[in-house]
């Protein structure tokens, strides 16, 4: 029987999440002209830049670069205790999907983009996260309906 190591799928989760926010404040930060939304774009996107380190070893393709990059946030959750049953249920669902919202995230962004949903919606400080939550609860609740496709859902969600 295959063990589960649950800080795995926390990381996988964490980091799904944080690709999200990456991709949310990457085009903020080439508007140089406009400082207040630089510094917000420039904040989020170094906040999680370890994300694709942390995707690249939990697939196990190692580089020294990317140990060197991500050796510390794996220690910081390698001996993480969560006692709640439905976090634990929780992050498990999202560690199952994370590739699929990995691969999903993008259309989802684009979607908002074509609502005109983006950080010039609101407040950048707040519109980045709550962009980010949104693109990441849109494709997870879609990489879950697409696993439910039979034959080729489960391909397809990672």
């Amino acid at each position: 029987m295959k063990k589960n190591y649950f800080w795995i799928d926390l990381l996988k989760s964490l980091a799904a999440f944080a690709v999200i926010i990456l991709h949310v404040s990457v085009p903020i930060v080439y508007r140089f002209e406009e400082k207040e939304i630089w510094w917000a774009g420039n904040f989020y996107n170094s906040l999680v830049r370890f994300s694709v380190p942390i995707f690249v070893m939990i697939s196990g393709v190692l580089s020294v670069n990317v140990v060197v990059a991500s050796v510390g946030i794996f220690i910081a959750f390698k001996d993480v205790i969560i006692k709640n049953e439905k976090i634990i249920k929780g992050i498990s669902f999202i560690s199952k999907y994370s590739y699929g919202i990995y691969l999903s995230h993008i259309f989802v962004l684009i979607m908002f983009a074509k609502i005109g949903f983006s950080y010039d919606y609101f407040n950048y400080w707040i519109s980045i996260p709550v962009i980010a939550i949104s693109c990441f609860a849109l494709s997870l609740l879609l990489t879950f309906l697409i696993s439910k496709i039979p034959l080729v859902g489960k391909y397809i969600s990672g």
